[in-house]
């Protein structure tokens, strides 16, 4: 008698986990930088942090990317640093909408639009604010054959709202 009122339990659980709708990933990877830079022409080590981000497109393939920029604080003003390269990433499921002009991310039968054109001639994205880029810092352990090392790092991850 036990056994069978286990076996309804753990049917109706799996029942009701069946009826609720998938959602999308709320939140899909796109990078892990160092945590750390070294501005060029300097001694000091930088804190690395979440700049800003865009949505760039591609009309004649309908591709669409993330661009994530990392920020620091810069230290010799007068002179011509890179600093941390750019993180440049294609989500799965993130694609081009020629007719609505904008970029949109479908997961799950749900659309989402992440950035619209802004009326013009050369094809500038704005943020709908609908699809975020977030960061957190982190650590990760790697080998080399012979010692684990445990640089920090800064992930980004793309995220719907």
């Amino acid at each position: 008698m036990r056994g069978l009122r286990v076996a309804t339990l753990l049917a109706s659980g799996v029942a009701m986990a069946l009826a609720i709708p998938a959602t999308a990933d709320s939140r899909i990877k796109i990078d892990s930088v160092p945590a750390q830079y070294q501005p060029a022409y300097s001694m000091s080590i930088q804190p690395v942090s979440l700049g800003s981000y865009r949505f760039e497109a591609d009309e004649q393939t309908g591709r669409v990317r993330v661009v994530v920029e990392y920020a620091y604080q810069i230290v010799n003003p007068g002179r011509y640093d890179p600093g941390p390269q750019p993180s440049m990433a294609q989500i799965p499921g993130l694609t081009w909408n020629a007719a609505t002009r904008s970029a949109v991310y479908e997961a799950n039968g749900k659309q989402t639009v992440c950035a619209v054109a802004e009326p013009g001639k050369h094809l500038k994205l704005k943020n709908t604010g609908a699809c975020t880029v977030t960061a957190t810092e982190n650590e990760h352990t790697t080998d080399d054959g012979w010692s684990l090392h445990h640089p920090k790092t800064i992930d980004t991850w793309f995220q719907v709202q």
